[in-house]
């Protein structure tokens, strides 16, 4: 491996590349985009055998930032009947429905404001249908629901969890979403074989964290020197995670924790693969969260490969929005090359692993697509869930009246929004766990909670899942 680079040597090589972003804020396509040829590392030198192919095993798993862990999720609890648990998600769902209208009626009198658990209390408390269980003793049914989430909110036990399932699954290519602990994956990913970083080390990632944090901190100036360091991480601009994270060390008198802001990391097994050239884009409206692409050699042979990563933003009604980040994206990756050393200049297979936080099922009726036939149609990529009748669900998961969204409250999310694409080749989905697999009509009997058994069985986050999402892993065949 390259020797690490210092924060010194990280400016060098910036303009050694090409010139430092933060002077070409004029052209907004060219602030928002930096890349890396990563020095010394070109493309590998065995030519591959004709007819040969490149096979490995990725992971995309959205892990819920830690920021957001305690985010009212209502968990099955030890012990509890299947009966019992879902009658606090029908319970749960009443009242979200309810403080949603009460919220709408309010603000034609009120204006804009966000309803919060003291609104919600009032609605029920005047309500005389309410749920009992809510109504009669609201405040101690929030404090359960709140030491629920205290297990999972333990990162010294639910870190190692999200290891251990990484592990068993045995990917090659590890991508993370909503990653706000890097430096804890970066060092406990390492001990089983892989790496974050084109040079084998992530020990500048602190000091680059720092400069980042800082008020007047440059955010894609703060994404070129990750990608100029060889780091293929790409952190979100002033996160809700870190704000929340912040807010809990405040409240906690913490003044020692330093919470980081959430995105996307790609890992590889450095014994497989070698980093050869690192991308990143920032997109979106508001400039605040960004793409990685890492292009991968393959060890002892001619093969290459671009991992490209990314998180859509959330909720039914940013379909639209989610629609233009899609196409933003896929302008840039058409536009722009990884001029890896050595290399013959033909095309090398790019593999998607994105949480699109949009359904594959998800009927759009403003333009009469989607975000995923957008993939598959207009960035013709091959989507492991094209042509399922059947689809395995990446999210059951529902937040109760102890969440900060409290838009969200009550609604049971039966949802397949996290995809692997590639652009060539095969794939095939696999999870060597129980994973939840239902057609359109089976989907909505549990959404509709008429399938209690498999609420019980398949709700997350829980002791076998430490996230709100399921991993997607595929075999994958260039």
């Amino acid at each position: 491996p390259n020797p690490p680079l210092s924060v010194a040597s990280v400016a060098t090589l910036a303009q050694g590349l090409w010139p430092p972003l933060s002077t070409h804020h004029a052209d907004e396509q060219l602030s928002r985009h930096a890349q890396v040829v990563i020095p010394g590392m070109g493309s590998a030198q065995t030519d591959s055998a004709e007819g040969e192919t490149m096979r490995f095993r990725l992971m995309s798993w959205n892990v819920l930032a830690q920021g957001l862990v305690d985010d009212g999720f209502v968990l099955a609890r030890a012990g509890e009947s299947t009966q019992g648990l879902c009658e606090r998600l029908q319970a749960t769902a009443i009242v979200g429905k309810k403080v949603r209208e009460a919220h709408k009626q309010a603000e034609t009198t009120k204006g804009k404001f966000k309803p919060d658990a003291g609104f919600a209390k009032e609605v029920v408390m005047d309500w005389a249908d309410a749920p009992p269980m809510l109504k009669e003793d609201w405040d101690g049914h929030m404090a359960k629901e709140k030491q629920d989430l205290e297990d999972l909110s333990n990162w010294s036990l639910r870190g190692p969890r999200i290891i251990d399932e990484i592990i068993r699954e045995s990917p090659d290519i590890v991508v993370l979403h909503e990653c706000d602990k890097y430096e804890f994956f970066c060092e406990a990913l390492a001990a089983h074989g892989f790496t974050s970083s084109a040079s084998g080390s992530t020990d500048i990632y602190s000091s680059l964290k720092t400069e980042r944090l800082k008020q007047d901190a440059d955010y894609c100036a703060s994404l070129q020197d990750l990608v100029c360091a060889g780091l293929a991480f790409a952190p979100k601009r002033d996160s809700t995670s870190r704000r929340f994270a912040t807010k809990a060390a405040a409240l906690a008198g913490d003044t020692s924790y330093v919470p980081d802001d959430d995105g996307t990391a790609v890992f590889w097994r450095h014994d497989t693969f070698r980093a050869v050239g690192l991308q990143v884009r920032a997109f979106g409206k508001t400039v605040d969260t960004a793409a990685i692409k890492v292009r991968l050699a393959r060890e002892g042979s001619g093969h290459e490969v671009d991992i490209l990563g990314f998180h859509l933003p959330s909720g039914p009604e940013k379909e639209d929005r989610r629609h233009v980040c899609l196409r933003e994206l896929i302008s840039w990756y058409k536009e722009t090359k990884i001029p890896t050393s050595g290399s013959e200049h033909k095309d090398v297979p790019l593999v998607l692993a994105a949480d699109l936080n949009s359904d594959v099922w998800f009927e759009h009726e403003a333009d009469g697509t989607c975000s995923h036939r957008i993939l598959t149609e207009e960035w013709g990529l091959r989507s492991v869930w094209q042509d399922s009748v059947a689809l395995p669900a990446s999210v059951l998961k529902m937040r109760g009246v102890a969440s900060n969204q409290p838009t969200k409250w009550g609604e049971l999310m039966v949802e397949t929004i996290d995809y692997i694409a590639c652009s060539a080749g095969k794939m095939t989905f696999e999870s060597r766990g129980d994973y939840p697999t239902w057609t359109k009509e089976e989907r909505q009997r549990v959404r509709a909670m008429e399938d209690q058994e498999a609420i019980s069985r398949y709700l997350i986050p829980s002791n076998s899942v430490p996230s709100d999402h399921r991993p997607v892993v595929a075999i994958v065949d260039l």
